[in-house]
């Protein structure tokens, strides 16, 4: 055991990671056959699953979106062509309100989630080449932001009386 290091935490946060990621993968799952049940969220077809685990599987799952080699997976693994992962995608859009993306940490994921509602951008995340170009594209967008931001000013000390 590393000093400083709370194992109990770190295996607390394991355990919520786990059940998080069966949560996503219950969410997906049920995602596929969404448009077949003809439910309005994927929730309602995932029994035991509560409303918190829901938000936090969506949000998880909208935030990777933001990573042009996860696409590029989804791309090559043939999600990006089911109709279906498709209307989940499209449910998804409610990410976009105020009251749900200020959670977002990632923003380009909403970005990446309007251009995958163009059919030849998700042809495209197929090869590599492509997936490389949007890498650039956003790796350049990020480099220019932190380049514009004005650095942080150092605080004023307080003065003293004498």
């Amino acid at each position: 055991v590393r000093r400083g290091v709370n194992t109990e935490a770190v295996n607390t946060r394991r355990r919520e990671l786990a059940r998080s990621g069966a949560a996503l993968l219950q969410l997906l799952t049920a995602a596929l056959a969404m448009s077949a049940a003809g439910t309005s969220s994927p929730a309602a077809a995932v029994p035991g699953v509560t409303e918190k685990e829901r938000f936090e599987a969506e949000l998880e799952f909208v935030q990777a979106l933001a990573n042009p080699e996860y696409l590029h997976h989804l791309a090559q693994n043939r999600y990006l062509d089911d109709p279906d992962f498709l209307a989940f995608l499209e449910y998804l859009q409610y990410w976009r309100e105020p009251r749900y993306c200020k959670y977002l940490q990632f923003p380009h994921c909403l970005r990446m989630l309007e251009l995958l509602d163009n059919e030849a951008f998700r042809t495209a995340l197929k090869r590599a080449d492509f997936k490389d170009m949007v890498l650039t594209q956003q790796h350049g967008h990020w480099k220019a932001r932190a380049l514009a931001e004005p650095a942080p000013q150092p605080a004023e000390p307080a003065p003293t009386e004498t």
